[in-house]
Order: C-alpha cells, then structure tokens, then sequence
C-alpha cells in the first residue's frame, strides 16, 4: 500500500526507473529502439498483451522478447541466469497476430478506416458512428519524444502536436 500521494501511474514509472537503474549498475546498456543490434527487448505483461511497437519489431527482427522478471533473478543470482523460462515470443506472437487480425476486421486491412455496407442501413444505424471521428496520431515519435518528426511537424500538424504545442485541434 502506497502511503505517499503518488498514483498508480507514478509508482509504475517509478519501478521502471528503478529496474533501469538496476540494469545499467549491472552493466546493461540500455535503448529506447529496438533495433538489429539489441540483445533482448525487456518487457512487461501490458506491453505483450497489447502488442505494442517495440514488441511487434522484436517479432519482426527476432529479437527475444524477455519477461521483465528475468532482471530480478539476475540481480538475485548475482549474474546473468538463462532467460528460456522468461521468453515471451509465442504471446507476443500471438498477440501481435490477434492485434493485426482485430485492425483488418474493423479497417478492412489498411489499419485507418472503418468501411461500412451502404446498402446495409440497419447495421450503420447500430454501429455508433454517424460522423467521422479524428483519431489520436500513431507515429512513434510520441512514444520517443522526437519533436522534429516529419510526418507529425509539416504543413499537416498532427492533432497530438497541435495539442503539445497548445494550438488546439
């Protein structure tokens, strides 16, 4: 039980923290990418449940995919012990599977669009939508912190810029 004012939010980017700095005073170096040259993404239950970005690239570039209570045994060990009981390939595999399932079934395979059957009145008429809703931007830059992103910063802002730079939507 949390006896200070800090939210749940707070307390789990603390604990990120903390794992970070555990890793790196034990010799890790430690990225915000994935990419060909990482040994191993680091991850929690959330971010293989939701398939995030990083995990679906892991997947992509196979890279293993490690249980973040793999840090834990480490450190109690004293040395690095071996990750085959930690592996998280096949959920994430099979998440990011369910997820791009999930996006063709509603976008009709291109990720951005709901397509409804127009000569289908009664399912339009119980689906929810009767205007176009403006979506959040899904560019990796808001999860980086790169503010000079191309796509999100040119003649288009995207609607999180303008809302970071207090312009509105």
């Amino acid at each position: 039980k949390h006896t200070d004012d800090t939210t749940h939010a707070d307390s789990a980017q603390l604990s990120w923290k903390k794992t970070i700095d555990k890793c790196k005073q034990n010799g890790a170096i430690i990225t915000s990418q994935v990419h060909k040259r990482v040994h191993a993404l680091i991850v929690s239950d959330a971010a293989v449940q939701n398939a995030t970005q990083r995990v679906r690239k892991a997947i992509k570039l196979g890279i293993p995919i490690v249980d973040i209570g793999w840090i834990e045994a480490c450190i109690k060990a004293g040395n690095r012990v071996d990750w085959a009981e930690y592996l998280r390939n096949d959920e994430a595999k099979d998440a990011a599977d369910a997820k791009k399932k999930a996006t063709e079934n509603v976008s009709g395979g291109d990720g951005c669009n709901v397509k409804f059957d127009a000569s289908n009145e009664d399912a339009n008429a119980v689906s929810g939508w009767s205007e176009s809703v403006e979506l959040d931007c899904c560019c990796v830059c808001h999860e980086n912190g790169d503010v000079e992103c191309p796509w999100c910063t040119g003649e288009t802002e995207c609607n999180l810029t303008k809302q970071r730079l207090g312009k509105g939507t």
